[in-house]
């Protein structure tokens, strides 16, 4: 039996024998009641653990009336004597102590405090979960509530000029590679190395296991699968790298995102723990590595007054004018101080809360020994004023606090996300912009950007490129807040010669929403629907390659397949909605048939067919879960239109549009859409939907699916609309404000550059 079980057996047997004592005790007290004193203290000195049902038995006065209230519960019916509620009791504890036996107590350690050891660990008394997880074990890997982001590789804990050995998990020297911090992983699990450089495994005490060597081409990411009884990895990682080096789960590579770490909202503010999850006092903040303390140490609520630690033995004692702390967790070696005088006595205590040494009346500052864990320590001052800080010279007194840092209390783990495809198209001598409020998360005036690029010119709001040559130029977006990185992702702009496709002709057909059968007023003034198939043609007109928009909607040559308000299950399901009619209905199977749309529509076969959805689908929804439920959903719809078109030529390239950002200002979406929707709430919508179309469908060219980024190259800010508005009914002074339908319509302007985005990527595939 382990040691621990042996422990906890012995626990037994003495409780056991020690409440039979109390039951003997009791039943005497019931029936004698002239020698109930004497026979209950003998029954509280036989047993703590029984302590609080005794001194309820006999307290002063008459006993056979304690004895006869001490038969009923707090909760529940009498029992007939005092003897039937102890046996009863006696047997229930019994039953608990044998079922957490059956438990092996060692697993209750650092490495594996997880959902069983929690279950088990409820219900003890502080003390036993004291001893059971020790000092500094909770950590936030073992923590349900903490929530990590995707990045599982913590630089900050990296080790420099070290790597892993892969055959014997140890850290060597190299001045080229860091080394990470164990890292925990799930048995069984796939794992994504953004490169692929030699890693370990280890088990759950962090013995090695087994590794692997770096792969034949380390700058490439690599899918691994964790092996059984594994629990940590630990990674070598190449110096150029550290600053974007990702290990995910899963097994695509995504864009890089920091490490973070994160207590979300509804825990600490929704949730508070109760006593049914952790016991009143059994889990300390020293127990923890994501609570902090501030610079004094010293609690004085949980302080002792009228007694000392005797510096000898560690023990107290009873003195009137003196004041003594709890234990307090330390640091070995490190020096502290408090306010002393010659009655002021410290002790050193292990990690057990073993006595190890003390001191009389300590010169500041003093030094822990070197085992040393915890100490107490008593004075005849204030406790009012007293301060136990770290370090040698005394500060400016603070109470005592206990508080979570910053950077896990806020969102910035949660929310920083940055929905950048990795490949975005140019032209020659024709103007790319990166927006950066379209690409992130929040709000662009929130954080500071850096685009590290050697050519183009960031400014505020915008990174501007005008290429002067056709290439491909890597482009990198760092997102800083408070001067910490938050978030980084790479792209490439793909640049085409103006001079390629020449003497071609391509044939793309558009399903979409209102932003395909776009509508407005032309640069004449005129009101024209399909602005964005309009400037298409015009761009290639001038160009040596030529396009043919398609469709059954629209007027020559000005044909597409947009439906305003419509949704991918618009597409799936609805044979018509008011005079619109769905031309890839089948009426006989009732589904989406791009083949039935090709029979009965008369159109040459497209070169590309274009999906330009998302507004219509998630406009409406008003929480995370019901997006989050939503774009599955929608993705699967996208699936099965891909599926119907492949299924009717394999040689079609299908472009997915990233879905456009919305209208910049608030001011848009009121005058849109009164108080029904937020520009917030939408743009949260919009992102969600974002990041998990680029998830979804990136770096599938081979399949002929490709990414088309409008989402990046349209202003916002300007492009939406804006007229003049006065300032309210009783000031004639106006103001430049967005126009009534710019909630998520462009004007002519912001159309154009979704008709220059299609035609860089169309002439992107003839280099």
């Amino acid at each position: 039996m382990p040691a621990e079980k042996i422990k906890y057996s012995d626990n037994l047997k003495q409780g056991t024998d020690k409440l039979n004592s109390a039951i003997e005790a009791a039943n005497t007290a019931e029936t004698l009641s002239t020698n109930a004193d004497t026979k209950a203290t003998q029954a509280l000195s036989n047993s703590v653990n029984t302590q609080e049902q005794l001194d309820t038995i006999v307290i002063e006065g008459d006993s056979s009336v304690e004895a006869a209230q001490a038969r009923v519960p707090v909760e529940g019916t009498a029992y007939p004597t005092l003897k039937a509620r102890l046996d009863a009791e006696n047997q229930n504890l019994t039953a608990q102590l044998d079922d957490k036996l059956d438990k092996d107590t060692t697993n209750l350690s650092l490495n594996n405090f997880n959902e069983t050891d929690r279950s088990v660990i409820q219900g003890l008394a502080p003390g036993q979960i004291n001893a059971v997880l020790g000092y500094k074990n909770v950590k936030p890997e073992n923590a349900s509530f903490f929530k990590t982001g995707k990045n599982l590789f913590d630089k900050s804990k990296a080790v420099i000029d070290k790597f892993v050995n892969s055959v014997t998990g140890a850290l060597d020297t190299s001045t080229s590679y860091y080394a990470s911090d164990f890292m925990p992983v799930e048995s069984g699990a796939e794992y994504v190395q953004k490169y692929s450089y030699h890693l370990a495994y280890y088990d759950v005490n962090k013995n090695y296991v087994s590794g692997m060597e770096a792969s034949a081409t380390p700058e490439s990411p690599r899918v691994i699968t964790i092996p059984a009884n594994v629990r940590y990895t630990r990674m070598t990682v190449l110096k150029a790298h550290i600053n974007i080096f990702q290990f995910e789960k899963g097994n695509v590579s995504s864009d890089f995102e920091a490490f973070y770490e994160v207590i979300p909202k509804e825990v600490t503010e929704k949730h508070p723990f109760t006593s049914t999850d952790i016991p009143n006092g059994s889990l300390k903040a020293n127990q923890t590595e994501y609570l902090q303390l501030g610079k004094n140490l010293f609690d004085k609520s949980v302080a002792t007054s009228g007694y000392y630690v005797n510096q000898a033995d560690g023990t107290l004692a009873a003195s009137a004018l003196h004041t003594v702390s709890d234990f307090i967790s330390v640091f070995p070696d490190s020096q502290y101080r408090f306010d002393n005088d010659a009655n002021s006595r410290i002790a050193f205590y292990n990690e057990n809360q073993v006595f190890i040494s003390g001191i009389l009346n300590p010169t500041m500052p003093i030094t822990t020994p070197s085992n040393t864990v915890f100490i107490r320590f008593s004075f005849t001052t204030s406790p009012e004023t007293q301060q136990f800080e770290a370090g040698s010279i005394k500060t400016s007194y603070e109470s005592f606090g206990i508080k979570f840092p910053k950077l896990i209390t806020s969102d910035i783990g949660e929310d920083v996300v940055l929905n950048l495809p990795s490949k975005l198209y140019g032209l020659v001598g024709k103007e790319v912009n990166i927006y950066f409020d379209n690409i992130i998360s929040g709000k662009d005036t929130d954080y500071d950007f850096e685009v590290v690029s050697s050519k183009g010119m960031q400014l505020g709001h915008v990174w501007r490129f005008v290429p002067d040559v056709a290439e491909s130029r890597p482009v990198t977006i760092n997102v800083y807040k408070n001067g910490k990185l938050v978030a980084s992702a790479d792209t490439t702009v793909i640049v085409s010669a103006t001079s390629v496709g020449s003497g071609i002709t391509k044939r793309m057909l558009t399903i979409g929403d209102s932003t395909v059968n776009s509508q407005g007023l032309n640069e004449s003034g005129v009101s024209v629907n399909n602005l964005v198939s309009r400037k298409l043609l015009e761009n290639f007109s001038s160009d040596v390659m030529g396009v043919e928009s398609l469709g059954t909607l629209g007027a020559s040559p000005n044909n597409h397949e947009g439906r305003s308000g419509w949704t991918a299950k618009n597409y799936l399901e609805n044979a018509s909605i008011g005079a619109t009619v769905n031309a890839f209905l089948n009426p006989a199977t009732s589904t989406f048939d791009f083949s039935y749309y090709m029979s009965n529509s008369s159109i040459a076969v497209p070169d590309y067919v274009v999906i330009n959805l998302g507004i219509n689908d998630v406009f409406s929804l008003t929480t995370d879960e019901a997006v989050n439920a939503e774009i599955e959903l929608i993705k699967s719809r996208y699936d099965t239109m891909i599926a119907s078109i492949k299924a009717y030529s394999s040689t079609i390239k299908i472009g997915i549009a990233v879905t456009i950002p919305p209208n910049y200002s608030q001011d848009a979406f009121g005058k849109a859409y009164n108080s029904g929707q937020t520009r917030t709430r939408y743009k949260r919508n919009n992102m969600l939907w974002v990041r998990k179309l680029i998830a979804s469908f990136k770096g599938r060219e081979a399949e002929l699916i490709y990414l088309i980024p409008l989402n990046v190259n349209i202003d916002t800010r300007y492009n939406y609309g804006i007229e003049q508005t006065a300032v309210n009914a009783r000031n004639s002074e106006t103001y430049a404000s967005p126009v009534a339908n710019g909630g998520v319509h462009p004007v002519l302007s912001g159309y154009w550059q979704v008709a220059d985005t299609y035609w860089y990527w169309l002439k992107s595939f003839e280099l």
